[in-house]
This record gives structure tokens, C-alpha cells and sequence, in this order.
């Protein structure tokens, strides 16, 4: 996923007197990722660190869109980090099926853990038999709420589409939103649609990707993408959202969830923890994944590998990179990420304990009723911009929705 803020996190580890012949030996790892829901990797580089005193991790992280570029120019000019974030499938600059073709990441097949990942998650995590980066969780995409501010708007959850709209209704009659929507930040803009289409398409034609790989299938020629705008368009047009979407940027949307100034936001997991701990004491949160139609039984929800971390195949720390995907993968250091992430563990853990508020999630993936996220499985990372300024346009109000659609067309049958 992917104009976010630039922010950059700085580690700060109790300093510890070493001799001269020990401070000879540290070796310095370089590290490159966004900086949204980056606690859970600060935390584990922390333990790393912890566990492997004579490696130091030197992190560098940047607001999405920012730190696609950067990393892209860096790897292009040779001056990349030793290890970097890496996004799974296709739909972006810097998912595994764009970085692995041009040579910028190591082949990690005979890594321990490549055996381990499930044979679901190899088209996103793998090229011909080849593991290209560490997966480390299961994300999904859902509406995370303010128990509180629900209870004091005296809103009901909602299971149908007309319940959202209704769920809306209730928030602006308490003098509340009903849902935050950062339109400022970019990958922020598509994750509404996104919540939508595993109902409105997936259920329908699970093979709808596949056929748009093959140019059997089209975004304007598949009524389920045009519902999910179609709703999406309808939550603006009902006053859903605060009255400057376009203007909002993530941290403040976020903000508003934390203070009940809106009651939810349809957001990724990993940023659950993030939005809870910046709430007041006694602030409480939880989960569901958004309807799009009146049939609770058709609800269906994005959930896929969140991403993970490559190995530069031009580092020049080998040693020290193998040791910090090794580390990742062991059940304990998988399962505290995890939970860190407000996520599931993207291989096998007998450790690791599901969250409460994650278990509708948990439910939904066990009755088949979840699907990647959307651009994982496009055919070309062109569909995503295209998306983002479909979105922005309609809604400004400049753009269509048969705008948005041809524009995503378009980029899919580009080269």
C-alpha cells in the first residue's frame, strides 16, 4: 500500500562502554521502510539488537509514497540499505514482483523458514519456486471503532450497508463523524473500495484477477468494482466523512478516532495499536469488517500477507542480514511482531494467541471468506496511482467514477 507525512523514528538504546577491539567488531545493518504502524519493527530491532550485541541496526523511515521512491532510486544506484521492507505481490514499486526481476533481492529459498510458509501465500512471497523476502504477518483491512464515542452517539455496529449509513446518521446527530478518512494520504485513499470488493467481486468471481491479467476482464466491465465505488461515493455524498477529507492527512484522522471525534475508520490492522495507544485512559477499541451489502452472510473482508523484510543481494553484511532474518522468523520473536502488529502470524506459531478484537477476522479466514489485498494480484503496478487519483478526483469532485474506472483500464493494459 502507499502522500504520506515523512516521519522518521530514531532508536534510542542505553549506551554501553565496549574497548576499542569491541567496538572494532559492531556491525552496522542499514534499514529502509514506511514509517506508518512502525512500532512493531523498532520493538524487534530493539531485541535484535539485544539478543546480537556486536550488530547495530541504523533504520531510516519515511511516509509511504516517499519511501517507495527513495528506496527504488537507492537500489537503482547501488546505495540501497542492507535490509528493507518489502510489500507482497505486484501492485506497487516496491512489492516483491517489482524488485525481485531487476536483481535487488536475495533468493532466501534455502533459508529454514521458506519451508515453513504457506503454499497460499507463494504467489505473493515467491517467483518460480524462488522465496524472495521473510513474510511476517497477516493483515486485514477493516473499520476500527471507539467503544466509547459508539455508545455515547448511541450507534449500533453495523452488519448491512444500510446499517453504515445509518451508523453515519447516528455520529452527526452526537456532533460526530461517523468515519475519519485521511484523502491527504494516498494508499489511504483506496482502503474503503478495498474493504468493499472482497464482497461485491471476490465472492462473486474469485477468478476476476486472474481474468484481468489476461485482458478477459476489465475494472469498468465488472459491476462489483463499480458498486464498491458507487458506496463509496454514496458514504461522501451522505456526510459519512469530516468535511475536508482531501485535506486530512493520517495522523490527524487517526487523532480523531482516538479522541471519538469520529467513532471509526476503515484502516489496515497493523495501525490498531498505534490509534489505541494514543487514546486517552479507558478508551476502548475494537474491530468489524465493513459490510457492503444487506445480506450479513455475503460480508467478506481483505486480509493477506502485510509485507516483510528482504535482504539487499548487494550487501555487503551477509552474515549480519541472515542473522536478522533468522532472528524474525524464530515461533517467539514471529509471535511478539505479531501481536505488536496487531496482526497474525504469516506462518505457523503454536505460540501465539489470537487478539480478542481480531477474532471476527480470525473467523473469516477459517470460512473462506477473505481475499488479498487488491493490488497484490494485479498484473502491473501502474493500476494502484491511477486508483489513487480516480479516488482523489471523485472525490473533489472532478473526476467519474467511469473516469476512475477507464483510468485503472488504462494502466492495466499498459506495458
Amino acid at each position: 500500500m502507499s502522500a504520506g507525512i515523512i516521519a522518521f523514528a530514531v532508536i534510542t538504546t542505553v549506551a554501553i562502554p565496549v574497548s576499542v577491539s569491541q567496538a572494532a567488531q559492531i556491525t552496522t545493518l542499514t534499514y529502509s521502510g514506511p514509517s506508518t504502524g512502525n512500532s512493531a519493527i523498532i520493538n524487534a530491532f530493539a531485541a535484535f539488537e539485544k539478543a546480537n550485541p556486536t550488530i547495530k541496526i541504523k533504520p531510516v523511515f519515511a511516509g509511504t509514497e516517499q519511501w517507495q521512491i527513495s528506496l527504488r532510486t537507492q537500489l537503482a544506484s547501488g546505495t540501497a540499505p542492507d535490509i528493507f521492507f518489502v510489500q507482497p505481490g505486484n501492485g506497487n514499486p516496491t512489492t516483491m514482483r517489482q524488485l525481485a526481476p531487476p536483481g535487488y533481492l536475495l533468493d532466501l529459498s534455502k533459508f529454514a523458514f521458506s519451508k515453513l510458509v504457506p503454499k497460499g501465500e507463494d504467489p505473493v512471497t515467491s517467483i518460480n519456486g524462488k522465496r524472495y523476502f521473510l513474510p511476517t504477518t497477516i493483515a486485514g483491512i477493516g473499520v476500527i471503532y471507539n467503544k466509547n464515542a459508539v455508545t455515547a452517539a448511541k450507534a449500533v455496529l453495523p452488519t448491512t450497508w444500510t446499517g453504515v449509513l445509518a451508523f453515519c446518521d447516528a455520529a452527526k446527530a452526537s456532533g460526530r463523524v461517523g468515519f475519519a478518512l485521511a484523502g491527504q494520504t494516498l494508499w489511504v485513499t483506496q482502503l474503503i473500495n478495498y474493504a468493499l470488493v472482497p464482497s461485491l467481486v471476490f465472492r462473486v468471481d474469485p477468478t476476476f484477477d486472474t481474468k484481468l491479467g489476461k485482458g478477459q476482464a476489465s475494472f469498468a466491465g465488472s459491476p462489483g468494482w463499480k458498486s464498491s465505488f458507487a458506496k463509496y461515493q454514496e458514504m461522501s455524498k451522505h456526510g459519512c466523512f469530516q468535511a475536508d477529507p482531501l485535506g486530512t492527512s493520517l495522523d490527524v484522522a487517526d487523532a480523531m478516532v482516538a479522541k471519538g471525534e469520529a467513532l471509526a475508520v476503515v484502516q489496515v490492522t497493523p495501525l490498531f495499536p498505534a490509534i489505541a495507544g494514543t487514546a486517552a485512559a479507558g478508551t476502548t477499541f475494537g474491530m468489524f469488517a465493513l459490510p457492503a451489502t444487506d445480506n450479513p452472510s455475503e460480508t467478506w473482508m481483505p486480509a493477506a500477507v502485510g509485507g516483510g523484510y528482504g535482504i539487499n543481494a548487494k550487501t555487503k553484511n551477509l552474515a549480519a542480514a541472515t542473522k536478522f532474518i533468522n532472528f524474525m522468523a524464530t515461533e517467539k520473536v514471529a509471535a511478539q511482531f505479531a501481536k505488536d502488529s496487531g496482526g497474525f502470524p504469516a506462518m505457523p506459531n503454536s505460540i501465539f494467541k489470537v487478539d480478542p478484537s481480531l477474532e471476527f477476522m480470525n473467523k473469516l479466514i477459517k470460512a473462506g471468506k477473505t481475499y488479498p489485498f487488491m493490488d497484490q494480484m494485479w498484473p502491473n503496478a501502474k493500476i494502484q496511482p491511477a486508483q489513487y487519483n480516480g479516488i482523489q478526483a471523485m472525490l473533489g469532485g472532478t473526476g467519474s467514477i467511469a473516469d476512475l474506472l477507464s483510468g485503472m483500464d488504462d494502466a492495466a493494459q499498459s506495458k
